[in-house]
């Protein structure tokens, strides 16, 4: 269990630390290592637990240098910008069977929400099944709140095998099933020693 005198010291809000220790309960993350690997990994992904939904706040002009096949012209992107973050959210994953958006505004429904942010219709239902919230599927809202934005990550941890690469110190190998690359590296493994370091 961690305290809120841990949280504190690491400089996140103490409403964090029920989610957390729920989350640390149901899905094994239930050494200093294992919780640290956790903590650090989700202080990188949500800005210190502090953004909990993907940041849709883009320009035309943004989208079409970030996104340029979604966005090839300045009239597309001007459409997605004018229906605010859910037009921009459906035009870059709108109909992407990939993500399981088979319908006509599901990108603009579920997109990135979470500490660590889950993306697409599959993946949010995948999360509400393991944990018996079909609630979610028609309020994915939920997954910005503090309850369900850590459990969801717990939910990924435990999905991608990641108390093993914590259990070994890999966290070059853990940022890439997080990450799909090493972006953030050097904070991520700061944040993580960090942990360990109060959490022990």
């Amino acid at each position: 269990m961690i305290t809120t005198e841990h949280l504190q010291s690491l400089g996140i809000e103490t409403k964090w630390l029920d989610p957390l220790n729920m989350a640390f309960e149901k899905y094994g993350i239930d050494t200093p290592k294992r919780q640290a690997s956790f903590i650090g990994q989700c202080q990188h992904e949500s800005g210190n637990f502090k953004h909990l939904q993907e940041n849709l706040n883009y320009s035309a002009p943004r989208l079409m240098q970030v996104f340029p096949r979604r966005f090839p012209t300045i009239e597309v992107a001007n459409q997605a910008v004018a229906k605010g973050a859910s037009g921009i959210a459906e035009a870059m994953y709108g109909m992407r069977k990939d993500l399981g958006n088979t319908e006509v505004g599901d990108g603009g429904k579920y997109f990135g929400r979470g500490i660590i942010q889950l993306t697409g219709k599959a993946n949010y239902t995948a999360y509400s099944n393991a944990v018996g919230k079909p609630e979610i599927l028609t309020n994915p809202e939920l997954l910005a709140l503090p309850e369900d934005a850590i459990m969801s990550a717990g939910w990924f941890w435990k999905m991608r095998s990641l108390n093993a690469f914590a259990d070994i110190s890999d966290y070059k190998e853990m940022t890439h099933k997080i990450n799909g690359g090493f972006l953030g590296l050097i904070e991520r493994t700061a944040n993580i020693n960090k942990a360990l370091s109060i959490i022990v």
